[in-house]
């Protein structure tokens, strides 16, 4: 799921950014609003406004102010995408080289990405919502190394993608997720303060890319804020890449999320805070990975009918005192290897532990029994 999510979100940066490569022509040509707001929708496949938009030809750039995209039918949301100001940079020299379109600075700022999930279960932000009129992925017909990949989304879509810029810059921004699946009524989850910044530089064989990205989510009864901080660095080549991911979350509040344990979970939470920290690798098309949570102030009940619920055949209750550390958090962690295609979860060293500790138990209540026996 979280691997269909991504792919949707990278569809959606390369189509907004290839109706803005489109817009840099088309003003040059016909400097007319309307026109270009007409035309940048049939690209994108979806309606495109905009205030008002500025070229700067000595620099190659463009800005747009109020730039956003209205939703389609049958989700709630009027706008998907909106920012306050939208800057493109081509590289120069590439440029007038070889008509090659490489960004030197893509700038979002103040920006709202909207993700909604109608009752039927449909992302407003699926590749399916886009509807050109070719029926094609909306490429610019121009000569360009960057959106040369296929409509379905491998390792080469992610190359081109990274070949096509430099620097990419999104600053105090929103993304909010608003569930109509879950319950039937508007669930909405929300992060704030949004930040990320990618830096690519090409190499003799590879894609080099780095970056941070950085939120916080709204904590509903204590006086703080979740953050959450990733840095990030990929090898990007034509037909895998390697990538180092550090994530760290803090404070995130458990009940935000109260909805999906009600439904995939045999607990009730009445409270609680997660921070954690993931360590994840690919390298040759395989994963490692380690994620380790801490729950803070947790309170939950097992639900009627589940107090004898088994975790790795193991009674909850007897797992839990091993658990829990001396501050009397409970800490949590597992892992994360084979392939992208086929990822295998297991326990992590603390689950382990806590498990055999259990089970050593039972021997030494085994043998206990057994001596009372011989007396």
């Amino acid at each position: 799921m979280k691997r269909r999510r991504f792919v949707h979100v990278i569809f959606w940066i390369m189509a907004i950014i290839a109706a803005v490569i489109t817009a840099v022509f088309l003003y040059l040509k016909l400097y007319g609003k309307n026109i270009i707001e007409d035309k940048l929708s049939d690209v994108l496949g979806r309606p495109i406004k905009f205030k008002g938009i500025s070229l700067d030809l000595d620099r190659y750039s463009v800005e747009f102010d109020e730039f956003y995209i209205p939703a389609g039918g049958g989700f709630r949301e009027r706008v998907v995408f909106s920012s306050d100001n939208l800057a493109i940079t081509l590289d120069k020299e590439k440029f007038r080289k070889s008509r090659e379109v490489v960004f030197e600075l893509i700038e979002v700022q103040n920006a709202v990405l909207h993700v909604e999930r109608n009752k039927s279960g449909e992302l407003n932000i699926a590749r399916n919502r886009f509807r050109s009129r070719t029926g094609k992925f909306p490429v610019p017909g121009i000569k360009s190394g960057a959106y040369t990949g296929s409509p379905a989304f491998d390792n080469a879509l992610l190359y081109n993608f990274t070949k096509g810029f430099k620097k990419l810059v999104i600053r105090d921004s929103v993304i909010k997720f608003t569930d109509y699946h879950i319950y039937g009524v508007p669930y909405t989850l929300a992060c704030d303060d949004f930040n990320l910044t990618l830096i690519s530089d090409e190499m003799p064989d590879f894609m080099a890319l780095s970056g941070t990205l950085s939120f916080k989510i709204p904590v509903s009864n204590y006086a703080l804020e979740g953050e959450v901080l990733a840095n990030i660095s990929v090898a990007v080549y034509e037909r895998m890449a390697n990538m180092e991911i550090n994530l760290d979350t803090g404070y995130i509040d458990v009940m935000q999320f109260q909805p999906y344990f009600e439904q995939y979970t045999p607990f009730y939470f009445k409270e609680g805070l997660f921070s954690s920290n993931t360590k994840f690798e690919i390298h040759q098309n395989a994963i490692r990975s380690l994620t380790t949570m801490a729950f803070h102030r947790l309170q939950l009940w097992l639900k009627p009918g589940m107090q004898n619920t088994q975790f790795l055949n193991e009674n909850v209750n007897r797992l839990v005192p091993y658990l829990t550390s001396r501050g009397g958090d409970i800490i949590f962690d597992f892992t994360v290897d084979g392939s992208p295609a086929n990822p295998q979860f297991g326990l992590g060293p603390k689950v382990k532990h806590a498990i055999t500790m259990v089970a050593v138990q039972e021997v030494g209540k085994a043998l206990q029994h057994f001596q009372n026996l011989q007396k």
